[in-house]
């Protein structure tokens, strides 16, 4: 007979025991149980065998033992072995049946990690979505699809208990695939938000075979596994869920295959930043986001942009850093420019490519709107005249501005650029979100629902947040230069300026006051950033008589029919 397999528990740690409380029921324990289920059968020898194991209970009988392969306590740790030729019944599709997936490695890999997870017996793999008849995330079956963060899998221990949870890559990682029931047999495992229950937590066990065994920890079924299904979704896919364990069925068996990094991703390729700003960077990994954040971020000037391995930085002085991002031998790079003004950031509605915000992914993200179906972004030079939502976002480009400048954060959002969930920076897709009054989709490909353009000024401000303060907004109706340069002194992140001529309208930003010293209100220039600008020279700090706005639209500063400011309520008394 076969020793015994041995779980998967953290590093000098022992086995979960469970405490009995007081009050609870004081039925005959587990092995009791099953030796009385097992004798009314006649099984004398399986009865001979859990008898043993009642007279020496630290030699517990699993019902896995026939399959299982003795695992040397060196080696209780998590160490996986993937791509093992001893496999029964192997697959005679998917990527690991006579070709290499790129996404998995050969070499020995511990828990934790990002795994795909492959049913032994189908050769098909775990996966989450849609179950057709209750529109519940559930756990399926299905065939290898490169870049599928829905078969990727974080296997973690939050506790540090032995005991695993399974997370999957969708969504951010926020859900854990629970059990929906019990665990008799049938029963279907689900996604839900970790809170630390019974049906979020796994036993994995080494089979003699190469592969693994998944059973709910603390089970009242002795037997529970996770299998393969052979019932179907009623879309023709299979299903995966809770089933009792037979010795040798290989469509208990599983076969786990770490998952390398194949790209990253960040929210911006260029962005501004002042002196003493302190924060966090975030990337997305591809083909899954890990909350586990695992990237090693350096800067190339730490005199410029002190940046630790995690991604916190703290702005130093002025001047460029570029930051890096890498892991698995894949990496993103942003440059960061650290200035000393307040007001420095430009956001145009014509292109993310020559301003400092990253259209990645949202040139293939819809809006659905006002009766409109379009893209919320595309670069206004890029071939085929195709039109977005930002070709009419000067006053989403403008708050942006503002916001951006105030280091504010949308406070409730997830950002698929960088896998970001909440607190996300402003740029004009988060300042769209808050807008329209959405959280986020949740890859390029989505279609979010809402006019993310049309301003509605006081939800889209005060959806963030700085320094913990709500941000608000005030309005004032004044083309005098003179009380402009008085209300930027005061607000000296920017203050929004809606010009209107005829039947147009047209938002940019004024910034500081170039020429204080003028004594004549009607001399008195300021630094503009026009939303409408696609070259920097037409819009990024410069005169109004430089910008676009003025040379094409024929803007000016008389053109001026009310001013807008964005900041804390104490500051807007």
């Amino acid at each position: 007979m076969s020793s015994v397999p041995q779980p998967f528990f953290a590093p000098g740690t022992a086995p979960p025991r469970r405490i009995k409380r007081q009050g609870e029921d004081r039925r005959p324990d587990k092995r009791t149980r099953m030796t009385h289920r097992i004798l009314r059968k006649g099984n004398r020898i399986a009865a001979m065998l859990i008898t043993v194991a009642l007279l020496f209970p630290f030699a517990a009988v699993s019902p896995y033992a026939e399959d299982a392969e003795a695992v040397p306590a060196a080696q209780t740790s998590g160490i996986v072995r993937s791509g093992d030729s001893s496999i029964e019944n192997p697959p005679q599709s998917g990527p690991a049946a006579g070709s290499e997936d790129e996404n998995a490695s050969s070499d020995e890999t511990e828990f934790p990690g990002i795994f795909r997870i492959r049913n032994s017996a189908s050769g098909r793999y775990l996966s989450v979505g849609k179950y057709s008849r209750n529109a519940a995330e559930i756990t399926k079956l299905e065939e290898y699809s490169a870049g599928s963060g829905a078969q990727c899998f974080r296997i973690t221990d939050p506790g540090d208990t032995g005991r695993w949870m399974i997370i999957p890559q969708t969504d951010g990682g926020k859900y854990a695939l629970t059990l929906s029931e019990d665990t008799e047999g049938g029963s279907l495992l689900v996604l839900a938000e970790p809170d630390g229950r019974e049906g979020q937590y796994f036993d994995i066990l080494r089979l003699k075979n190469g592969c693994y065994t998944v059973a709910p920890s603390e089970s009242s079924n002795f037997y529970a596994v996770l299998r393969g299904s052979d019932a179907g979704d009623g879309s023709g896919k299979q299903v995966s869920g809770i089933s009792d364990y037979s010795i040798g069925d290989p469509g208990a068996m599983w076969i786990f295959e770490p998952v390398l990094t194949t790209g990253i991703s960040v929210a911006f390729r260029e962005t501004k930043m002042q002196t003493g700003s302190t924060g966090r960077f975030y990337a997305k990994l591809m083909p899954y986001n890990s909350s586990e954040r695992r990237e090693v971020w350096t800067s190339d000037s730490p005199g410029v942009l002190n940046v630790s391995e995690n991604g916190a930085y703290v702005a130093v002085s002025e001047g460029t850093a570029h930051v890096t991002a890498a892991l698995d031998g894949c990496s993103a790079e942003m440059t960061v420019t650290v200035t000393d003004r307040a007001c420095f950031t430009f956001f145009s509605q014509n292109s993310a490519v020559n301003s400092d915000w990253c259209y990645d992914g949202l040139d293939t993200l819809y809006f659905n709107g006002g009766g409109y179906r379009k893209p919320f972004a595309i670069d206004d030079k890029a071939p085929g005249g195709k039109s977005a939502w930002i070709d009419k976002g000067c006053a989403l480009c403008a708050v942006a501005m503002v916001l951006r400048n105030h280091d504010a954060r949308l406070t409730e959002g997830y950002d698929f650029r960088s896998g970001q969930d909440g607190m996300l920076p402003a740029d004009p897709y988060t300042v769209a979100l808050a807008n329209s009054g959405n959280t986020g989709a949740l890859t390029g490909g989505s279609v979010i629902y809402g006019n993310p353009i049309y301003m509605a000024w006081s939800r889209a401000v005060s959806a963030f947040e700085t320094g913990g303060q709500q941000l608000a907004i005030k309005r004032v109706y004044t083309q005098n230069l003179a009380t402009i340069k008085k209300l930027v002194e005061e607000h000296p992140h920017g203050i929004i300026a809606m010009l209107s001529r005829g039947e147009s309208n047209h938002c940019v930003v004024i910034g500081r006051c170039v020429n204080p010293e003028e004594t004549v209100a009607s001399k008195l220039q300021f630094e503009i950033f026009d939303p409408a600008a696609y070259l920097r020279y037409e819009g990024d700090g410069v005169l109004m008589s430089e910008t676009t706005s003025a040379r094409y639209m024929h803007y000016s500063y008389r053109s001026i029919s009310q001013l807008i400011i964005i900041d804390t309520p104490d500051k807007l008394n």
